[in-house]
């Protein structure tokens, strides 16, 4: 089986630095993705009316395009066309299919530019600001947009009883969950992660076992009850919010994103077989509820991993930069302008050193212990300096620990 690193390496070949032969061996891929994601979601309808509770070949689409520059692109989009046919026949006529085909380019095309613009590619989602925007602009705007499209060519050449704001509204969600449950998936697996959570190596796997099997029993035991179990002895889907929590904290991006992942599947399977706490109400209304409750789980946990993800670089950049504070042979004391009385916080080596003073001595008192003669202007002026937040550069005199 080859590694995750071998794996990254040739999508890296593939989408971000093709030859010639890869050029067109990855557009080839992603139509058999995207095939395979539209078979799942064409099944994955809880609606006689057809339209999907979760659009994961979409995501297949999306995650091409923010991998590769955008001379590619159109390879992708063509590439698309005949899978759509295939995933829709016979369901859906070709006219139909060529229709919705359009309206999916559509809305990978404007979630890539978006994200192209506003973040730069390849995108990747190691920062809060990253992953808000991909879920303002996946989620809300270009899902939102093409579902105008969509629901519009469904409402007029399709048979049914649903309206087409209620087409457009499923529609939306529909779409808007494909990407931000199954793109992060991509994403997180197929490119380097800087700073991530490592992935589970021989001393994290039963770590990573535990959490997959408890996400798997907890998940079955919430969404494999009856309606009147669920009723007696009401058990809440929100049960599994700490294993996206776990998730995120322990692995990062791709743990949070793989446990989003196999929560919604468990949760869309069991609903369309009329299981677990979202079967209670009319069909469209219960495909509503199901899609909030994946959307609110899976912002929060990627939301989550994205912020530790940013403590955790900032943590290393800090530590970087300690490393070389304490390597100076300069003294360098550093001061809390903010709290009272401005206490001492930190002192490197080399101050240690030249004064005699031990860290532990001089921390929490106000440096002016230090000042052996000084000039009351100049103290004046660094005064007003912290006062205004300022930078200022002034020369005092300070004494050592013997005098």
């Amino acid at each position: 089986m080859p590694s995750l690193s071998r794996i990254r390496t040739i999508s890296s070949a593939l989408f971000s630095h093709p030859t010639a032969h890869a050029a067109y061996l990855a557009p080839i891929l992603v139509g058999i993705g995207y095939y395979l994601g539209a078979v799942l979601g064409v099944k994955a309808s809880i609606m006689s009316e057809g339209i999907a509770i979760l659009w994961p070949p979409n995501a297949f689409l999306l995650t091409a395009l923010l991998l590769s520059p955008p001379r590619y692109w159109p390879a992708f989009a063509c590439a698309i066309v005949p899978a759509e046919i295939l995933a829709d026949w016979p369901t859906f006529s070709i006219k139909q299919a060529l229709m919705f085909a359009a309206v999916n380019i559509l809305e990978a095309v404007l979630t890539a530019v978006f994200l192209k613009h506003s973040i730069g590619l390849p995108v990747k989602l190691d920062r809060l600001r990253h992953v808000a925007l991909f879920g303002f602009f996946a989620l809300v705007l270009a899902s939102g947009l093409a579902a105008l499209l969509g629901a519009a060519v469904y409402t007029a050449t399709a048979d049914g009883e649903v309206s087409y704001w209620a087409n457009w509204r499923i529609w939306w969600f529909g779409d808007g969950l494909g990407l931000l449950i199954i793109t992060p998936v991509l994403l997180s697996w197929f490119q380097p992660q800087i700073q991530d959570k490592p992935s589970p190596t021989a001393k994290r796997l039963p770590e990573a076992a535990l959490l997959l099997v408890t996400t798997i029993a907890v998940g079955i035991w919430i969404f494999s009850q009856s309606e009147y179990l669920t009723n007696q002895f009401p058990v809440s889907p929100m049960l599994l919010l700490p294993m996206t929590i776990w998730a995120a904290g322990r692995f990062g991006m791709r743990g949070a994103a793989s446990i989003n992942l196999l929560i919604a599947a468990i949760s869309i399977y069991c609903t369309i077989n009329q299981m677990g706490p979202f079967v209670s109400m009319q069909a469209a209304d219960n495909v509503l509820r199901l899609q909030e409750y994946i959307a609110a789980l899976a912002l929060s946990s990627l939301t989550l991993a994205a912020l530790l993800q940013e403590l955790n670089l900032q943590n290393e950049q800090l530590k970087i930069l300690e490393r070389a504070i304490e390597a100076v042979n300069d003294g360098i004391l550093i001061a809390d302008a903010r709290a009272k009385d401005n206490p001492i916080i930190y002192v490197n080596s080399g101050f240690e050193a030249i004064t005699g003073y031990r860290g532990d001595e001089v921390k929490g008192r106000n440096p002016r212990f230090l000042q052996a003669g000084f000039d009351p202007a100049v103290l004046d002026r660094v005064r007003q300096a912290i006062a205004g937040r300022r930078q200022v550069r002034a020369l005092l005199r300070n004494r050592r620990k013997d005098g």
